[in-house]
């Protein structure tokens, strides 16, 4: 690995090179076994590669901003090529306000590249919103919500996938075949923690 990050008061931001050698990598192929566990071979040789920025922005007012991606180009079960995370935050005397959000680039769920198996890409959001205040013998009370999938986002985020053969006429006939987890639609949590 081979990075620089610069940070002062208010700005960070930073870049990572990454290569990783891999001798007899256990990778998902994308199958279920028979108990409908995720099934793993064995490549000899593999590698991944690929680069990690970050920054962030912190002001005197409240208001934060953090984002980071991971860009590779590894094309083997549940690898995307891009990952965005953004957060955008805002505190003032005990309240606490964060969206955060995410884009995961289209993913292979085995190791064909083949288009039957591909998780399409997906953009999902979250905001949590929390007020935290003090009361006698207790050092915090933090109270809130966490409203998830904000936007409503139809997407799928795991599955599983494979191919097998029949015989047709005599002839081997191949096909493949995939599975989707789909997640939840909007959501709320509510949540309250004391400290004392």
């Amino acid at each position: 690995e081979l990075g620089y990050t610069f940070a002062d008061s208010w700005l960070t931001f930073g870049a990572n090179l990454y290569y990783m050698d891999y001798k007899d990598q256990l990778v998902l192929t994308g199958e279920l076994n028979e108990i409908g566990e995720a099934v793993a071979a064995n490549v000899p040789d593999s590698y991944r590669m690929g680069i990690e920025l970050m920054a962030g922005l912190k002001l005197p007012c409240g208001f934060q901003w953090d984002i980071n991606a991971t860009l590779g180009d590894t094309h083997i079960a549940f690898s995307p090529d891009f990952l965005l995370n953004n957060r955008f935050g805002y505190t003032y005397k005990g309240f606490e306000a964060a969206l955060q959000s995410q884009y995961v680039s289209k993913q292979y769920m085995s190791n064909l590249d083949c288009k039957d198996h591909i998780l399409d890409a997906y953009f999902v959001s979250n905001l949590n919103l929390s007020y935290t205040f003090t009361l006698p013998k207790i050092k915090s009370i933090t109270i809130g919500c966490t409203v998830y999938n904000l936007f409503n986002e139809e997407y799928e985020n795991n599955g599983y996938a494979g191919s097998g053969f029949y015989y047709e006429g005599g002839q081997k006939v191949r096909y493949n075949y995939a599975g989707y987890a789909a997640q939840a639609g909007t959501n709320v949590l509510g949540h309250i923690s004391l400290r004392f």
